[in-house]
């Protein structure tokens, strides 16, 4: 009886400390600020993996967690080199396994601007979220500028009481302007 018993527990506990092993492949090595990672997932025996973005400094950008999450780069990140780490773990506080790949980022940029004029009905101060990402804040005029990457972006101004929101193709300079 002994023996079968410990048959039955020897997998077990071999496949309870098999460590996980990370692995991807990217896709492409070129991207745009705004545009998702295309990459597939070849990792074995985790449970759990964390995706980090990183610049050249080492210093974490965005993170996401799941086997295969949607990994959009930030859209106000600048062009560069960055990577992208993998760690995976089966459980909490057991071996765990990292990868890194870089990727570039590059794209051409136009200026946003946003205009709030004094007898606008649109308030002062609003959040101002291109593609769904945060970029800014409108200053104590209720103006913003920066500079997108180019293509089809949606953009909205979140105030207090307002949002506004609409689609802009980015293959130019874009003003946008609030009056009465």
């Amino acid at each position: 009886m002994k023996k079968y018993c410990l048959l039955f527990l020897l997998p077990l506990f071999l496949f309870a400390c098999l460590k996980p092993k990370s692995e991807f492949n990217l896709k492409k090595y070129e991207y745009a600020q705004g545009e998702a990672l295309i990459y597939e997932n070849l990792s074995k025996n985790n449970k759990n993996s964390k995706w980090t973005i990183l610049n050249n400094a080492g210093d974490e950008l965005q993170y996401f967690e799941g086997a295969n999450p949607n990994i959009v780069t930030g859209i106000t990140l600048p062009d560069g080199v960055y990577t992208v780490r993998l760690n995976s773990h089966r459980n909490k506080n057991r071996a765990s396994s990292t990868v890194e790949k870089d990727f570039l980022l590059k794209s051409y940029k136009h200026s946003l601007r946003i205009n709030n004029y004094p007898n606008s009905t649109m308030e002062k101060e609003y959040a101002i979220y291109v593609d769904n990402q945060l970029i800014g804040q409108s200053n104590y005029a209720g103006s913003f500028s920066a500079k997108i990457p180019e293509g089809l972006r949606l953009v909205k101004l979140v105030s207090a009481t307002q949002t506004q929101e609409g689609l802009y193709d980015m293959i130019e300079n874009v003003s946008i302007s609030f009056y009465k």
